[in-house]
């Protein structure tokens, strides 16, 4: 009978609600399971061949694998577009899980199923992000540093961020010193946490991802972070029917709101990975520099940037990292490295946007 059962889960910290429907959407129970390995076992054990539903989040990766490995079918939908469920007014955890049971039992391809990253992929984003983050708190630590320098008249001259910490000890008054030494070492030892995660993530992507990596780094202004995180975001380039389709897939083309005559200009959606974006939007602000190498990419910037004013500067940036990341995929689906030529010739013919 398990396998005719549609279970909705609202995932929480501490504990899941859980709602199961029969064949015909009828209510046949609901409960409440620990968010513990020992409590999730038995329970989806004696749910076996039913459906399992939850949304993405922060445990959706090892529940729904565990739910597998006890004999479910586990989709994970994507939140973001179940709208239905968090626009809902009568919003509980109850009233959740039923919601994202109905959803899943009446059309999976309206529950936005997702597929997740393979534990490999997985491990390589982890690195990503938690070097990230300690590069967030270094920027977040040297701008306080220059802000209160600069409150004294003592102005820190520019220079790398992972030297911050010799230059301004040269710097600050012998008499100012001894506030900022601590933060100073801080500094020093996030320089060196920071370094750390770089050798790290260069090991792993060798052994891993070696081919996929130095393919992409063919590509202007795509060094380790940006090709490491796109091979293991993208997963399978295969999944997406055109190149173009990676753009929208990184919230990197804009949104419509079309209705009749009306087509209002949309902001890009900022759909997907955040850090992905970053990194090429990064990756396009260094093409658009000067002193960077004449390319197909940087032309179709500077294109752009000739509409003049901060607008089309910021257009720029965000086509040109649309059009990277298209490239990008082109070239892990077709395993040949960058040809400037060839891009060039797909940004004439309008192909690659």
């Amino acid at each position: 009978m398990s396998k005719y059962i549609t279970i909705g889960m609202d995932l929480g910290n501490k504990k899941h609600a859980a709602c199961a429907l029969d064949q015909d959407g009828k209510v046949l129970w609901r409960r409440e399971v620990a968010n513990t390995p020992e409590a999730l076992k038995p329970f989806f054990e004696e749910n076996a061949g039913a459906t399992v539903a939850m949304e993405t989040g922060l445990c959706c990766r090892w529940i729904s694998a565990l739910a597998k490995s006890c004999g479910c079918d586990a989709i994970v939908g994507n939140a973001r577009k179940l709208a239905a469920i968090w626009t809902n007014t009568r919003k509980n955890d109850e009233n959740d899980a039923l919601l994202i049971a109905e959803i899943a039992r009446s059309s999976r391809r309206l529950f936005h199923p997702v597929e997740l990253r393979d534990d490999e992929r997985h491990e390589m984003v982890q690195i990503i992000e938690l070097r990230d983050v300690a590069v967030s708190q270094r920027t977040q630590a040297v701008n306080s540093v220059r802000g209160l320098c600069k409150a004294h008249g003592v102005f820190i001259p520019k220079c790398d961020a992972s030297c911050f910490h010799k230059v301004a000890k040269g710097a600050i008054p012998p008499g100012m010193a001894w506030k900022f030494r601590p933060m100073l070492r801080h500094l020093k030892e996030l320089a060196a946490t920071i370094k750390r995660y770089d050798a790290m993530l260069e090991k792993y992507a060798h052994e891993h991802f070696k081919e996929e990596v130095e393919l992409l780094q063919t590509a202007p202004g795509v060094g380790q972070m940006t090709s490491c995180a796109f091979v293991a975001l993208v997963a399978d380039p295969g999944r997406f029917g055109s190149a173009r389709d990676v753009g929208a897939y990184f919230g990197l083309t804009p949104g419509q709101d079309q209705s009749g005559d009306k087509d209002a200009p949309k902001r890009v959606t900022k759909a997907g990975s955040a850090l992905m974006r970053r990194l090429l939007v990064t990756a396009a602000n260094h093409i658009l520099r000067a002193s960077s190498p004449d390319t197909a990419l940087k032309r179709h910037g500077e294109r752009i940037c000739a509409r003049g004013g901060k607008v089309a500067r910021r257009k720029a940036k965000a086509a040109v990292a649309r059009k990277l990341a298209v490239v990008m995929l082109a070239m892990l689906k077709s395993g040949k490295p960058y040809d400037d030529g060839h891009a060039a010739r797909k940004a004439g013919a309008g192909i690659v946007s």
